[in-house]
């Protein structure tokens, strides 16, 4: 029989930290930001510790799905309860125990318990955004709800860029366009005259000074991209201690990356130079000698059998050269060659000059509304209906790039 309860704060989440990461590893979720310190992290930055909702649901000992909820201002109308993420990093989603919902009967019978806990949450409105696995199962839940007299809405929303870590392989520059395989060809020549290019991988098992200072720089290297009307970086937005918290949470499980497109020149510029400690993988640069630059970055995570591609930073010095796509070829054969990464998760819309410029792939994003009464929910809906019609801006953020933009920069 499945029970609920009900999680106040950050405290439950970290005493049942073991379980909740278990079920993580049982549901389609493979971000690690969905595991139980991830969240919490989350919670503690972005939100209040105390605000955060837990919907747990149990079968006698087992955890079988868990929603965890912050309240958050939607659309200046109404305080609602969220998923917790944002722009700045994908953050936790619904866990739902896979196998649990391939039983039709055991999957209707879950939806139902979910249908009545999300009726019965602190706030009016629940909006669950980025959903992008289990449709079936929330589907049942949107029946469910509004069986029992709610409101639910089921929305699409973006599809998200994806690429099979075949696409890096020899073929690689055969699905780029002429005219952009061309362009990497003549910025690596030109590269190649300043100096030498090499990819340096870190992968730490443990965090410390050295792990500490590699991130610092990769944030450097953002902040001075950002450095334009616009845009805001990491460091501008105080959130320098959020991400290294992150960093190194993630390097407790082995699924911190860090990667750097590094330049060895000779040419006397202001060079950023690594510590030695840095894993050299795929090419390889001596420890001593010409000024060591690096010239892009790429923050993310590996999880699951999937490389998540959270954050790409390039010197604004060397923007000329693509250094951002560059590192993305190079950093895709070293994932070929650990031999345990199928899939890689761009992280961004699918209507992005990267994913178009790469022809990825893509996956569908859904979003669920409950609310309740019902008149609450369609009086909701009508109110963000018009405030997009009446503030729609007359060109769109994928061509400029949003205000306080807190997504990667176009590479």
């Amino acid at each position: 029989m499945t029970t609920i309860q009900r999680w106040h704060g950050t405290a439950p989440l970290r005493e049942h930290r073991r379980a909740w990461d278990d079920l993580w590893q049982r549901s389609s979720v493979t971000a690690p930001t969905a595991r139980a310190e991830q969240v919490g992290l989350y919670a503690e930055t972005f939100s209040r510790p105390d605000t955060l909702e837990t919907l747990v649901f149990t079968d006698g000992d087992r955890l079988i799905a868990a929603l965890p909820l912050v309240p958050q201002r939607r659309a200046g109308l109404l305080t609602c309860l969220m998923l917790p993420h944002n722009d700045w990093t994908t953050g936790a989603a619904p866990l739902i125990d896979r196998t649990w919902v391939l039983d039709d009967i055991r999957r209707r019978d879950l939806a139902t318990v979910m249908a009545r806990a999300l009726m019965g949450v602190s706030h009016r409105a629940v909006f669950l955004d980025g959903l992008s696995h289990d449709k079936s199962f929330w589907r049942d839940v949107v029946a469910a709800v509004q069986e029992q007299g709610g409101y639910a809405q089921w929305e699409a929303r973006a599809d998200i860029a994806v690429l099979p870590i075949e696409a890096f392989g020899d073929g690689m520059l055969g699905r780029l366009s002429k005219s952009t395989r061309k362009r990497l060809r003549r910025a690596e020549k030109e590269l190649a005259r300043k100096g030498t290019t090499a990819l340096r991988v870190w992968t730490p098992s443990t965090w410390g000074e050295a792990e500490r200072e590699a991130l610092a720089r990769a944030l450097q290297i953002e902040h001075a991209k950002a450095l334009r009307p616009g845009w805001t970086s990491i460091i501008g937005a105080d959130l320098a201690d959020f991400f290294e918290r992150q960093a190194e949470l993630a390097t407790a499980h082995h699924e911190f990356l860090l990667a750097f497109l590094e330049l060895e020149t000779s040419d006397p510029i202001a060079g950023t130079q690594l510590p030695d400690q840095a894993e050299s993988s795929v090419e390889s640069l001596p420890s001593s000698g010409p000024t060591r630059r690096s010239i892009a970055f790429e923050y993310g995570w590996l999880a699951k059998g999937v490389y998540h591609s959270l954050k790409v930073g390039y010197d604004p010095a060397f923007q000329e050269y693509s250094p951002g796509h560059l590192l993305m070829g190079r950093l895709g054969k070293y994932l070929i060659e650990r031999g345990d990464v199928t899939t890689v998760d761009c992280l961004c819309r699918a209507d992005t000059p990267l994913a178009r410029t790469w022809r990825c792939h893509s996956y569908p994003t859904w979003r669920l509304w409950v609310c309740r009464p019902a008149w609450l929910g369609h009086t909701l809906a009508w109110g963000i209906k018009q405030k997009r019609q009446l503030f729609r801006p007359a060109s769109t953020a994928a061509d400029f790039g949003p205000p306080s933009s807190p997504t990667p920069s176009p590479l």
